[in-house]
C-alpha cells in the first residue's frame, strides 16, 4: 500500500457539487488570482509558482524542460521508485543522468553526494534532482543538508526538489533551504482532487 490521493475534506467535496463556473470572468478568475500567494505561503517562498493541468509527472517534465537542455547532465540521488522516475523523465527529454541509488530503506548519504559533486570538476552537472519524500518508500530526505553540501563543495548546480508526497505534510522551507525549483501535486497534502500540479521556482 502506498500513499495515494488523500481523503478530501467534506467541505472540498461539497464545493465540487456545483455547476461549472464561467472561465472568463467572475468567481473563478478572482479565485485563481488568490491561489498564487496561498500556494507560495504553503511552499514558504517569495519566488514564483506555475500551475499546470497534469499529474506529478507533468510537473517533473515542466521543471526539467525549463531548466535543463538536451545533453546536459543531472545528478539524481534516488531513494525509491520516484527518484528513478524523475531520472527517466530527464533521459526522455534528452538529458544525461547520473543516478546514485541509495536503495529503499535509507535517505541520501551526504558524504556520497559530496563525493559525486566534488568529482564533477568541470561542473557539468546542471541540477540535482532530489526527492523530499518518496511516495513508494516514505523515505524522508534532508533537502537543507543537500543545499549545504552544494555550497560546501562550491558546485553551481540547481537544487530541485520533488515534494509531490510531502508538501503540506512535512516541514519544507523552500527559500530558507535554498531550493531553486520544487514540484508538487494537488492530490496529497493539499487534499483536493488530482489533476493539477505546480512548479515553484526562485
Amino acid at each position: 500500500a502506498i500513499p495515494g490521493p488523500s481523503e478530501m475534506p467534506d467541505r472540498v467535496l461539497r464545493a465540487m457539487h456545483r455547476g461549472a463556473p464561467n472561465i472568463y470572468e467572475g468567481e473563478l478568475v478572482e479565485m485563481t488570482a488568490g491561489l498564487v500567494p496561498s500556494l507560495k505561503r504553503v511552499a514558504r517562498t517569495d519566488g514564483h509558482v506555475a500551475m499546470y493541468i497534469g499529474n506529478g509527472h507533468a510537473a517533473w517534465e515542466a521543471a526539467l524542460a525549463n531548466t535543463v537542455a538536451p545533453g546536459e547532465l543531472v545528478l539524481v540521488p534516488a531513494t525509491g521508485r520516484f527518484g528513478h522516475g524523475w531520472a527517466e523523465m530527464a533521459r526522455g527529454l534528452g538529458a544525461e543522468t547520473q543516478v546514485v541509488d541509495f536503495g529503499r530503506n535509507a535517505p541520501v548519504d551526504m558524504g556520497q553526494l559530496a563525493d559525486a559533486l566534488a568529482a564533477d570538476n568541470d561542473h557539468r552537472i546542471k541540477a540535482v534532482l532530489a526527492t523530499h519524500v518518496d511516495t513508494s518508500t516514505s523515505v524522508l530526505n534532508d533537502i537543507a543538508a543537500m543545499r549545504a553540501v552544494l555550497d560546501e563543495v562550491g558546485h553551481p548546480a540547481l537544487l530541485m526538489s520533488d515534494n509531490i508526497a510531502s508538501l503540506a505534510c512535512d516541514v519544507f522551507e523552500m527559500d530558507a533551504w535554498g531550493v531553486d525549483v520544487m514540484v508538487a501535486g494537488s492530490q496529497k497534502g493539499l487534499m483536493v482532487p488530482p489533476g493539477m500540479c505546480f512548479v515553484f521556482f526562485s
